[in-house]
């Protein structure tokens, strides 16, 4: 799995680690870093990126996207399922976090 963030490491790492604890093996993807975020002079609302991002991919993904071939049949169960059990408990890790 491939993890795409649009600036935000935190969430990267959230979601990388979320990964790791489901046994699914994630690597980053080519971010873009919101480089307004590391010298902030007013609040984060003043960033170019307000809410952070993230996207998955898998190896792969391009050899079939908006072709005819990109049909459901493509999808692999196996890769849902780990999809699945990664951004579950990724989002169960961001529901608890206070800050």
């Amino acid at each position: 799995m491939a993890l795409l963030t649009s600036g935000s490491l935190r969430l990267a790492n959230l979601f990388e680690d979320a990964a790791r604890h489901a046994g699914v093996r994630a690597i980053r993807g080519g971010e873009n870093v919101d480089m307004s975020v590391l010298f902030e002079t007013g609040s984060a609302r003043d960033s170019c990126e307000e809410v952070p991002r993230i996207g998955e991919t898998w190896e792969g993904w391009e050899a079939t996207s908006r072709m005819e071939t990109d049909t459901i049949d493509t999808i692999s169960a196996e890769k849902l399922e780990q999809s699945g059990r990664a951004v579950s408990l990724a989002l169960m890790i961001l529901g608890r976090e206070i800050n």
